[in-house]
């Protein structure tokens, strides 16, 4: 079980922070001109087409395993904070010669933020989907709520189906072979989420503000294009939330994808693939690799 995305060209290992190396996929070779990251409690896989059809556009893309996630590294000081993620997304692209469109989903999101509050130089563009400096406290408490419901995992990949189709309800069933990339299977035959539980460690009420503070400078500081993607239906970015981050900046742009809610990417893939695609192409001079 690699835990990759069998659409991509290869396997990479990526030094980080802390003298973690993460793993990631990747279409195209370095340097790269994308990078995409996904959301807590996922990996890497969890974009689906995105790799390929930005590739398709002309574009070197990395897909990146965060720390504690996938095949990536565990810290053992427990060092999960979205800071931490960002240094290792800095470490990252300190080594890349040309700025990166970084697109995040959720932790992703904040991620390539943070990274930016540390060398913002490396950045041709961000796009956040359905991440905000503020957001629905309801909605992440739903999210953090299932990650924390099954601690001592699953007796089979049928049983873990079950839990995610009840609680992502208005999707069908995940395939089995599509979830196993998202568990690891355990001495005693378990199978458990492929992520490290102190990931949800930040989960706290100081949490909401840093994020809030941190995520809104590096939007301020920014002079590249910052584009919110959201789901139409989520719970966790509403309208009050875009009406914010609209107002920290020119720069700031915003789309709504139809019929999707948090997990956009996966709720409506092709939608939230051309419309991603389309919103780069009016904020870039050219969808292609940087000069």
């Amino acid at each position: 079980m690699t835990g990759g995305n069998p659409a991509a060209g290869r396997t990479v290992g990526l030094p980080a922070a802390d003298g973690l190396t993460l793993a990631g996929d990747a279409w195209g070779d370095p340097p790269w001109d994308a990078v995409l990251l996904h959301g807590g409690g996922q990996t890497r896989s969890a974009w689906g087409r995105t790799g390929s059809r930005l590739h398709a556009h002309g574009l070197s893309v990395l897909s990146v395993d965060l720390r504690g996630h996938g095949t990536s590294a565990w810290d053992e000081a427990g060092r999960y904070s979205f800071r931490d993620h960002g240094r290792d997304l800095a470490a990252i692209l300190a080594a890349n010669p040309r700025p990166v469109i970084a697109v995040g989903a959720s932790l992703g999101g904040s991620t390539s933020l943070h990274a930016a509050l540390l060398r913002p130089e490396k950045f041709r563009a961000v796009v956040l989907v359905d991440i905000a400096p503020t957001m629905q406290r309801t909605g992440v408490n739903r999210i953090v709520g299932f990650m924390r419901s099954h601690p001592d995992g699953f007796a089979s990949i049928a049983e873990a189906q079950s839990a995610v189709a009840a609680y992502q309800s208005h999707r069908r069933r995940p395939p089995g072979d599509g979830l196993r990339r998202n568990l690891r299977e355990t001495p005693d035959g378990r199978w458990v989420w492929h992520w490290d539980p102190r990931t949800l460690d930040f989960a706290n009420e100081g949490w909401y503000l840093r994020q809030q503070e941190d995520m809104t400078a590096a939007i301020r500081a920014l002079d590249v294009p910052v584009i919110l993607v959201r789901g139409a239906e989520s719970d966790v970015i509403v309208d009050s939330d875009v009406a914010y981050f609209a107002a920290l900046g020119a720069h700031t742009r915003h789309v709504e994808v139809p019929n999707a809610r948090h997990m956009v990417a996966g709720d409506e893939n092709d939608v939230f693939l051309d419309q991603i695609i389309a919103e780069l192409g009016r904020a870039l001079p050219s969808l292609g690799p940087a000069a």
